[in-house]
């Protein structure tokens, strides 16, 4: 019988030894090897287990194995290797990959570059059926199906670059060059695309970084963790809005574009001079300038695509995009990505969460002094601070800037004017509020020409799948914008400068179905908070009797036993909506976690939200953006931003979930 010398999670030997298979006790940890075989040509050498197995019978696997008594990583890989397939290895011929603490086991990965043929080995151990060497594209299909499914993360950090690097050598040289100035190409990314660099190549400036780090963990890290429930499906991370048909018209107004000649031709730069008139009449209906024209407003696919054109058009090298924080994280790359620097200004709750005049003065004399002192020299001219971006209704606290108002936007947009500063209002959720009318920056008179205003389609009108957009703005911002979208692109689609049109408009039909239409969908958002709310914080944090019997009857409907419903209703330890978040739109709460900082779960502590999450994945699939990938303000919060857009029944399974995971907590 094997035995087993146990060591701590730091590597230290102990003077305890274990028979195979016996209970390890806390705290201590036994010795295991990986081994991923590689032949030099993107094929890599996997094992299948015998059926026989008790775990993960017939699963294909990389090599591998337990220490025996004292033997070293490196002993046990080599002798693995000789028993499991017969070959002798050098010891140089290992590449050591690092070390990982799991479970009972301290993993050491290695890989061995090792060209041979199935023919050339002999499978000495009966727990083995068969070997073969795996393309990557057959590997990547193999782990879908019958790859023993925990070795996947690893294979992800250590293996996968270097496979992929392998196979460049039957790549022709123009891959080549391209891969030496982007080595990110060279392997695919899990998770989210990357999100890119500064013109020359090198990485985001500080405090950029740290949010780039925080969406690296949501969009890769996360993938590369073993989950206990892989089957559960608790994303409530996504910015997609809640399911819903599109909006009365568009359909009809598509066919008849479909129907006609219109699309056989491109369209101009700027769009059809015919729908931007349409848009503008609704524009002034929703209280924009009345000195707007036609010639202020041009289409976008998207209104990604247009803060992306704004910062390439506003921006000189280090010049400066001031964003509110919180904010919507996506976007504070773009400044970088164009040669300028991302700055923010932290919002408050006294203030309601909108920038508050004398401190944005404040920062931007600041900066700007900074950024003079920083790059005069350098550049040849004193970078600053360009354009303050702030986004209403807020994402993703959801406060609308009302009418009510007015007087706090008059005050920013006089600092703005004042220091040269533009001024933009992103008012992609406008359509979203539940009560409050949203009022436009460019309803305040004086102020037009500094005023930059984006809108679209894809969070309110059931139209993600389309991603329209406009800018209305300055006729000359708007030139600008022409000429690099005839730079990049020609001209924008015309079927969505259609579907613009269709959605805005001034029209007495559109006035009609937009009340029919969005009367129960935000209804629904409200509900869908409130069901969160009830969630997380307990059922007596909702003050409205009648809000209180739906939640109750959704339990019911989705959730039939009693005592599991009454423990739902408690709400989540340690878990709150943040105070002063509630949102007046859109369909993310954000809530605090903070508690949870200091408590464990079988030894592992968590000190960082990151951990947090971490944990959360692996013990119940749930997915989340945290504080710090929204640029929250507090970092000693440990804050999670969580869509409601979510079925009510995915909202009640997700609520439970984070229950049952927070409650096996040890403090």
């Amino acid at each position: 019988m094997e035995q087993w010398r146990l060591y701590t999670s730091d590597l230290r030997k102990t003077d305890c030894m274990i028979k195979k298979g016996s209970l390890i006790p806390d705290n201590l940890f036994h010795l295991a090897v990986e081994v991923w075989i590689l032949n030099g040509m993107g094929q890599l050498f996997l094992l299948q287990r015998s059926n026989k197995k008790r775990f993960h019978p017939g699963e294909w696997e990389c090599l591998g194995g337990s220490a025996i008594e004292d033997e070293s990583f490196v002993e046990t890989a080599l002798r693995e290797i000789h028993e499991e397939i017969g070959l002798t290895v050098l010891l140089e011929e290992l590449i050591e990959c690092g070390y990982e603490v799991r479970n009972k086991h301290i993993v050491m990965t290695y890989i061995l570059h090792k060209n041979f043929s199935i023919d050339a080995i002999t499978l000495r151990s009966e727990e083995i059926q068969q070997a073969s060497w795996f393309t990557i594209q057959e590997f990547e299909e193999l782990q879908h199906n019958t790859f023993v499914k925990f070795l996947i993360r690893r294979y992800e950090k250590y293996v996968k670059e270097t496979l992929y690097r392998d196979l460049l050598t039957i790549k022709p040289a123009s891959i080549i060059r391209l891969t030496q100035t982007k080595d990110f190409l060279i392997a695919p990314k899990r998770g989210l695309p990357h999100t890119g660099f500064r013109p020359d190549n090198s990485d985001f400036f500080f405090p950029l970084r740290e949010l780039n780090n925080c969406f690296s963990t949501y969009g890769r890290s996360l993938s590369l963790l073993p989950l206990e429930h892989s089957d559960y499906d608790n994303n409530v991370g996504g910015g997609s809005p809640m399911k819903s048909k599109p909006f009365p018209g568009v359909k009809d107004t598509v066919a008849q574009l479909l129907d006609s000649e219109q699309l056989s031709q491109y369209p101009m730069a700027a769009g059809d001079e015919t729908i931007r008139k349409q848009v503008l009449a609704y524009l002034k209906q929703e209280d924009f300038s009345e000195q707007l024209t036609e010639k202020n407003i041009i289409f976008t696919s998207s209104t990604t695509q247009a803060f992306t054109l704004l910062c390439r058009l506003l921006l000189r090298p280090y010049d400066v995009v001031l964003f509110e924080a919180p904010t919507y994280g996506l976007f504070t790359f773009m400044p970088e990505r164009a040669g300028g620097i991302t700055r923010f200004i932290p919002l408050k709750e006294e203030d309601r969460w909108i920038i508050e005049s004398e401190r944005l003065a404040q920062a931007i004399d600041q900066i700007n002094t900074e950024l003079n002192q920083s790059y005069r020299n350098q550049v040849g001219y004193a970078p600053k601070v360009v354009a303050v971006y702030q986004s209403n209704p807020h994402n993703p606290i959801g406060r609308v800037i009302s009418p009510n108002d007015r007087e706090k936007l008059w005050a920013i947009l006089s600092v703005c004017h004042q220091k040269g500063v533009f001024y933009i209002d992103d008012m992609l959720y406008k359509d979203l509020s539940y009560k409050k009318k949203v009022f436009p920056a460019m309803g305040i008179k004086g102020f037009e020409s500094d005023v930059i205003a984006l809108l679209g389609v894809s969070k309110a009108y059931g139209l993600a799948g389309i991603r329209s957009g406009m800018i209305v703005a300055d006729e000359i911002i708007v030139r600008g914008i022409r000429n690099l979208l005839f730079q990049t692109m020609d001209s924008p689609s015309h079927l969505q400068a259609v579907i613009l049109g269709s959605v805005f408009n001034s029209s007495v039909q559109r006035a009609e179905s937009y009340s029919v239409y969005f009367k129960p969908i935000l209804a629904e958002y409200q509900h869908r908070f409130a069901l969160l709310k009830a969630g997380l914080n307990g059922l007596d944090d909702i003050s409205s009797a009648e809000e209180r019997r739906f939640i109750q009857a959704d339990l019911a409907h989705y959730y039939p036993n009693v005592m599991d419903q009454e423990q739902w209703l408690q709400g989540v330890p340690d878990i709150r909506i943040v105070r002063g978040t509630e949102p007046e739109s859109g369909f993310f709460a954000i809530a605090d976690m903070t508690a949870l900082i200091g408590k464990s779960y079988r030894g592992t502590i968590l000190r960082t939200e990151e951990d947090i999450l971490s944990y959360l994945y692996q013990s119940m699939n749930i997915k989340y953006i945290t504080g710090g990938s929204i640029a929250w303000p507090n970092r000693s919060q440990c804050i999670a931003r969580i869509s409601f857009a979510a079925e009510r029944d995915e909202l009640i399974f997700f609520v439970q979930c984070l229950r049952k995971a927070i409650i096996r907590l040890e403090s």
